[in-house]
């Protein structure tokens, strides 16, 4: 079982009682495509660093499908999405005066026996991600939207999205699907994080005790971090490893 199959598997179990609708969910950097704006397609090729993940294999094709169009169509991201204004509860997505595209969206829709569908954003205190649970129903869109208004339904949302980034931050977390923490440093991390010395991480990575030394260093200075127990400290908060 791969990684994201895991994932997968664990958001169907996490939200099995959720069986009026199928969910995706990703996650983004807080401050999302700052920086992409004037360029769609580096912007839709920054998304797909950060993997999505689904319900069932039957969505996840579907999700597959959906981008892909949205992509060939050149469909504007939402503009939030280049600000880090984040929208609070659960949202539709944006109308779009394109024909073309809304038959096509029509018709996949119509294969998957789609009707509705709405978005959720959760950003909780002291992370620098957001986690993106995305909602498609055969119900229509009033019937969605009042299941999703429920009280419970947004607490349920925030906590699974607390177990996933806690449970597998070096898969789930932005900043290392974006390589600003490349691979090879994250490896470097989990042995000290385990109480490894800088000799028996050379042993176990197969590298240099100066090539761990030169990892430590780099990412101490990115986190400002005063030692590599601060280091530590700070990378586990930020859902790093």
């Amino acid at each position: 079982m791969t990684d994201i199959e895991a994932i997968n598997n664990e958001l169907h179990s996490q939200l099995k009682d959720f069986n009026y609708c199928k969910i995706s969910y990703r996650v983004y950097p807080s401050e999302a495509l700052r920086g992409y704006k004037h360029s769609q397609s580096k912007a839709y090729h920054q998304l797909e660093k950060y993997p999505l993940f689904s319900m069932t294999p039957a969505h996840s094709r579907f999700m597959e499908k959906y981008i892909k169009l949205q992509q060939k169509k050149d469909i504007k991201i939402e503009p939030f999405m280049f600000t880090g204004e984040w929208p609070d509860g659960f949202v539709p997505p944006t109308a779009v005066e394109n024909d073309s595209y809304g038959l096509a969206k029509n018709a996949l829709f119509s294969e998957y026996e789609i009707n509705s569908e709405y978005s959720l954003y959760v950003q909780l205190p002291g992370d620098k991600f957001v986690g993106h649970f995305i909602f498609h129903s055969k119900l229509n869109n009033i019937d969605l939207n009042t299941l999703l208004s429920q009280k419970f339904v947004k607490k349920n949302l925030e906590l699974t999205h607390f177990y996933l980034s806690r449970t597998y931050p070096s898969i789930i977390n932005p900043y290392v699907n974006d390589g600003k923490i490349k691979k090879r440093t994250l490896s470097v991390l989990e042995q000290v994080a385990r109480g490894a010395n800088r000799h028996e991480t050379a042993n176990t990575l197969f590298m240099s005790s100066r090539g761990v030394d030169y990892h430590l260093e780099k990412i101490r200075e990115n986190f400002k971090a005063k030692n590599n127990s601060d280091l530590i400290r700070l990378v586990k908060e930020g859902c790093i490893i």
